[in-house]
């Protein structure tokens, strides 16, 4: 009997000690509850109490009357903007080919905003800024499965026609919400991305809207040259000599040239300010170094001219064509088709050898685009013929 007294007492403490456990509990859960609840609302606090003047600060009333605004400009990629005299400037990357500005207010304001203007070369692509933005968007959606875009619709800058959309993502643990207006211009395609905590966003936006509507696109004095090729003036403009191994030949001297491949490997493209793509390469290829059958030379470099194409993928061979008199290289020159990038171009080739005995073969290629070919071919005529074998 003493000892189911015993098991019935052990049960009543380990029952009564479980409801002071679960008592305990939820008063301190309470409290947590509570402690969370008071920081949110000090938070959301100090929050108001920040953002109130951040909010008529970037009113469009104060914008209008008070806000002072400075001009930036950046020569090199071609724009002008004007943006509040109190924020800052920085370069995010600098190249040739690509180049990103931030603008950005003082770090008071907690990186609630900023503008990021992004700037790249999109000569021999093809885009207009419809198909960039298209681009952008995709890009987006690939790199960022969780935003939310919104559609796109046209906008103007800069009085020229380009597109505008939104897309919200969430970032470092807050809500942001972008706006991105894009549109092509001199061959560069432009993206004004202004960035905004979502819940100021409508609020603050203004700021953006402003600097958009300052935003220029300047013209370079190298813009408003014409750079035309025609049958009539290809003997007029500038040729330069370029020295390959054991012989030269000329490309014009506006183009951008590069020799490689211990010279033995010459690609010149056409100025990036051309209307159409235009470029003339040069390659010379070792007989010896092939230990190729006396006589066969011809047909080994035609073999290294059809793997050229197999491995471009995106030319494809078209057929073999004459050539009319006025050099003395054994020469044969076929047509390829293709595209370059988004651009459909038409090239002509000539494969043969430098002279009877020489070392050397050569495949020169010119290519272009495909609309203006038969109107700019007398290039690839002019650049063979003056090939010239140094004894």
């Amino acid at each position: 009997m003493s000892a189911m007294w015993i098991v019935v007492v052990i049960v009543l403490v380990l029952v009564l000690g479980i409801l002071l456990f679960m008592l305990y509990r939820w008063k301190h859960s309470k409290n947590e509850l509570n402690y969370t609840k008071w920081v949110d609302e000090r938070l959301q606090q100090n929050f108001a109490v920040m953002t109130t003047p951040l909010i008529y600060e970037y009113s469009r009333v104060n914008i209008e009357m008070s806000m002072e605004f400075t001009p930036f400009c950046d020569s090199e990629m071609q724009y002008r903007i004007q943006y509040p005299k109190h924020w800052s400037v920085s370069v995010q990357n600098d190249s040739t080919l690509s180049k990103t500005i931030v603008f950005q207010p003082p770090r008071s304001e907690s990186g609630i905003q900023e503008v990021l203007i992004n700037t790249q070369d999109l000569s021999y692509t093809g885009f207009t800024s419809q198909t960039y933005c298209e681009r952008i968007r995709n890009h987006i959606q690939t790199t960022t499965p969780s935003a939310s875009l919104k559609p796109s619709s046209v906008m103007f800058v800069a009085n020229k026609p380009g597109y505008k959309f939104m897309y919200s993502i969430r970032q470092n643990d807050r809500d942001i919400t972008r706006l991105l207006a894009v549109f092509v211009e001199n061959k560069k395609g432009y993206v004004v991305a202004y960035s905004c905590d979502s819940s100021l966003f409508r609020f603050l936006r203004e700021v953006a809207t402003r600097m958009l509507a300052s935003f220029s696109v300047t013209s370079s004095e190298e813009d408003l040259q014409p750079h035309q090729f025609t049958f009539s003036n290809v003997q007029s403009i500038q040729w330069q000599d370029v020295a390959l191994v054991g012989c030269r030949l000329q490309v014009p001297s506006h183009w951008e040239t590069s020799v490689l491949n211990s010279n033995s490997f010459l690609r010149s493209i056409c100025s990036r300010y051309e209307v159409h793509y235009f470029s003339l390469t040069m390659l010379l290829v070792s007989v010896e170094a092939m230990h190729i059958e006396k006589g066969k030379e011809p047909n080994a470099l035609m073999e290294v001219y059809q793997n050229s194409l197999r491995k471009q993928q995106a030319m494809r061979f078209v057929k073999t064509v004459s050539l009319p008199k006025g050099q003395t290289y054994q020469t044969v020159s076929c047509i390829s088709e293709g595209t370059m990038g988004l651009i459909p171009v038409r090239a002509w080739s000539f494969i043969g050898l430098l002279r009877e005995r020489s070392p050397y073969g050569f495949i020169l290629t010119f290519t272009c685009s495909e609309d203006v070919y038969g109107e700019f071919n007398q290039i690839a005529l002019y650049a063979w013929k003056s090939i010239l074998v140094e004894c």
